[in-house]
């Protein structure tokens, strides 16, 4: 018998998945399992997110945040189209965030050390927080050996990503923020 954490993540998975061929995806492999980690989906994209021209793997982690209410409606839903980290001069970590609002405008947001300029979702838990480097040096592990058991190509791209799904179960409403080539 599943519990409830595990039927949640099972629901993000699928809103993920639907996400993912919604934006072109092949979905070709769920929970990969082995005994030093799980990858959550597996997917290839034949038509990539951000200009690159070549097909590459993509590896993603989903995680899911479960919460009666959430602070978005279906007409005004964001869509992050990307988010990249840098470490700036003085240490701290930069997260630049691109989102898509509308048809034609894209809002650019700095983060620093997790402190948004945006205040919308400073009162929130953060649901990628719980990418420990110790989770992340697994899951490299598992990718490994996903692109050997598979005779992947070396050539083959691949990349990391994130997905995290906050579902409002009460709703039946989810939004995804995909967070693309994440390092590990």
């Amino acid at each position: 018998m599943k519990t409830q954490k595990q039927i949640i993540g099972d629901l993000g998975e699928g809103v993920t998945c639907n996400y993912l061929q919604d934006k072109g995806f092949k979905i070709i492999g769920i929970n990969y399992l082995k005994p030093w980690g799980e990858i959550d989906i597996i997917a290839e994209n034949p038509k990539p997110l951000f200009g690159r021209g070549k097909e590459i793997i993509h590896f993603i982690e989903v995680k899911t945040v479960s919460r009666d209410l959430f602070d978005f409606e279906l007409g005004k839903q964001q869509d992050v189209i990307r988010e990249t980290q840098n470490m700036a001069k003085n240490g701290k970590k930069d997260v630049i965030r691109e989102t898509k609002k509308g048809e034609n405008s894209v809002i650019r947001e700095t983060i620093t050390d997790g402190n948004s300029n945006n205040n919308e979702e400073n009162d929130q838990y953060q649901a990628e927080d719980n990418l420990h480097p110790w989770k992340l040096k697994r899951l490299s592990k598992v990718i490994q050996t996903y692109l050997m058991e598979n005779n992947t190509n070396e050539e083959k791209e691949w990349q990391f990503d994130v997905a995290i799904v906050y579902l409002d179960t009460k709703n039946k409403l989810a939004r995804v923020k995909y967070i693309e080539d994440v390092v590990l």
